[in-house]
């Protein structure tokens, strides 16, 4: 199979508050192809978030972060949330693969990363076939 582009999706810069999970996400993420991280460093803004796949592997970078796998491996993506009541509540999406379930990010909730997030949920529906999964978990205590 050939390392060529077949979707690239652009989304908004992630809002503030979207923090990442030490040791997930990558710098140079091990999975990536040349290809995909020549055309970040011609093509794309710091900022930007990327949705992608080649055929041969799907990912996604935010920033300088980024996570890759083969599409065969990716079982489920998970977006879970609490509103906020006497706390912060929280937002986090995390991706279950044949290998591990991995978070990809958390953050406290607002209505602007919620809905960040299901665009990016949508984006990566439409480079993979994992499963997609949303867990509203009311309000926090």
């Amino acid at each position: 199979m050939s390392d060529d582009i077949q979707q690239w999706i652009v989304l908004a810069p992630r809002p503030v508050g979207v923090g990442f999970p030490p040791g997930i996400l990558s710098l140079d993420h091990p999975l990536t192809p040349d290809t995909i991280r020549l055309n970040y460093n011609a093509n794309c803004k710091v900022q930007e978030t990327i949705v992608w796949s080649n055929g041969q592997h799907c990912g996604v970078k935010i920033e300088d972060h980024e996570i890759t796998w083969r599409p065969e491996e990716g079982k489920l993506l998970e977006i879970f949330f609490v509103r906020p009541a006497k706390g912060n509540g929280g937002v986090s999406l995390a991706i279950t693969t044949t290998l591990r379930v991995m978070t990809i990010f958390v953050a406290d909730y607002s209505d602007e990363i919620l809905e960040w997030t299901r665009e990016l949920i949508k984006a990566i529906r439409n480079v993979s076939t994992v499963e997609i999964r949303e867990t509203d978990n009311g309000f926090d205590a």
